[in-house]
């Protein structure tokens, strides 16, 4: 009878201990955010845990994955090189409950390097030869659905390459401007041809010159009109924007606002003629903001469906926005103050709330910042990020084919591209230092090729231009 006690005695109290297993504790859990990740290789992005039923927070990092992956003690996820197309998987240990733990895996992608065409010595911009229509339609200066390039020289000229597929470019004109200050796309010359024209601000002339596109193959040559259409100004223009100020939505025309030095803009908008083919505009009266404008950005910051104008400001320690009546006319200014001076700009939805926000560089404090819109024109605070050396150019686009919209920036003097990766709640908790050898002077996004990821991401490349080699190159994600 004592032996049956004692058994049941240890039966009681190995049942109470386990009998050497070790159960989750009831109610405690493991989370990870973000639970997956797509990024490239080389670079790092944050994790975190939110552990719940118990007051002890702690997690101990664990990771599986390719030689050289690695997760610091609070979460910091580096992917290592040459480790497109392969997977990790990460796991946040309970310090309360070893046995409790929450799961993430982090897929890694590829960027290629593509050497572009030379450009003309002092050559320090590019822009996108083309554009995208609402039905993700490609509009470009020769009609064959490629993408084709620009780049300017301050002493002139402005360079014309066509995209012959597969981030490939061939040099096709030189077009004698003098001095041009600014290039910018749109549907300028009324035709029926689904081709885009270009318009580059002259500052020596005090003009803007507009160059149509030219329907038919890459091999075909590509030439200026004589005499070129032009619109002058009697100011030196110093910025270009195209858009349909007009509030003519389903239209095709452009209309064109010009920034210039003694910070006046003037919107010339197109007079509607079907196959008209000329260009036709009418001057609307000026706006007069103060300081040179370096950079005019067109958005929709009020959600009206009508395009406004972010205006952009040398040296001065704010960004402007006047908001579009759809016929014209111009509202405002609604000033977004900074801390130092933005460099450059570039719009984005970075928070998922189908409202535009502005992504700034600030070259004099090596920052870049972010301004949350509220939809009625107005802005969040811009919250800032340090960076390693003064950003020259800003660019926003889905650069790991994540379905979320990144930041691009130029770091000449690091010889860098940094990619910063949002996680679509307006955090940037990953990045790439891309490290070009080369100093870059600009950036410009596109849908160079035509990869697109499983879930039907196209890949968004970036190129920049070398001043020291007068060259450009191309950076993009070939691998899912």
């Amino acid at each position: 009878m004592a032996l049956s006690k004692q058994l049941i005695f240890l039966f009681v109290l190995f049942s109470l201990l386990g009998c050497g297993r070790k159960e989750s504790k009831e109610g405690i859990e493991v989370t990870i955010l973000p639970n997956f990740f797509k990024l490239p290789s080389g670079g790092e992005v944050q994790f975190s845990a939110d552990v719940s039923g118990t007051l002890n927070k702690g997690v101990t990092w664990e990771v599986t994955g390719p030689l050289g992956t690695s997760i610091s003690t609070e979460g910091r996820f580096r992917a290592p090189l040459n480790a497109g197309g392969k997977t990790a998987t990460l796991r946040a240990v309970s310090q309360e409950d070893p046995n409790t733990f929450g799961n993430a895996s982090v897929s890694m992608t590829s960027f290629s390097k593509e050497i572009g065409e030379t450009v003309p010595p002092g050559s320090d911009r590019l822009i996108v030869g083309g554009y995208t229509v609402r039905a993700g339609q490609t509009i470009d200066l020769n009609g064959d659905n490629l993408l084709d390039l620009i780049s300017v020289n301050p002493s002139g000229p402005v360079t014309v390459y066509f995209g012959i597929g597969g981030a490939k470019f061939l040099k096709k004109a030189e077009i004698p401007v003098s001095e041009p200050s600014a290039v910018t796309m749109g549907d300028f010359v009324n035709t029926s041809g689904f081709v885009a024209d270009f318009a580059i601000a002259s500052r020596s002339e005090q003009a803007v010159k507009i160059i149509p596109g030219q329907p038919g193959s890459a091999q075909n040559s590509f030439t200026a009109p004589d005499p070129i259409p032009t619109l002058s100004l009697s100011l030196f223009p110093s910025a270009l924007a195209a858009g349909r100020f007009h509030g003519d939505v389903e239209s095709r025309n452009s209309d064109l606002a010009v920034g210039t030095e003694d910070g006046s803009i003037l919107l010339f908008l197109q007079n509607r003629c079907v196959s008209c083919a000329q260009v036709d505009f009418s001057p609307q009266p000026a706006v007069t903001v103060g300081g040179k404008i370096t950079q005019l950005v067109p958005a929709d910051f009020n959600g009206d469906d009508l395009l406004d104008l972010a205006v952009l400001r040398e040296g001065i320690s704010d960004v402007l926005v006047f908001l579009g009546d759809g016929a014209g006319a111009l509202s405002g200014p609604i000033s977004i103050p900074f801390t130092s001076a933005p460099t450059s700009l570039a719009v984005g939805d970075f928070n998922d709330d189908e409202i535009s926000d502005l992504a700034a560089a600030h070259a004099a404090s090596n920052q870049v910042s972010i301004s949350f819109g509220k939809g009625d024109g107005t802005f969040d605070p811009p919250r800032f990020t340090s960076v390693d050396s003064a950003p020259t150019s800003i660019s926003t686009g889905d650069f790991n084919l994540g379905g979320k919209t990144d930041i691009a920036v130029a770091l000449p003097a690091s010889k860098a591209v940094l990619l910063l990766f949002g996680d679509g709640s307006g955090q940037f908790i990953s990045k790439l230092q891309y490290d070009t050898g080369v100093a870059p002077l600009s950036l410009v996004p596109g849908f160079f090729t035509s990869f697109n990821s499983p879930q039907g991401f196209q890949s968004v490349g970036l190129i920049y231009i070398s001043g020291t080699e007068n060259k450009f190159y191309l950076l993009n994600n070939t691998s899912t």
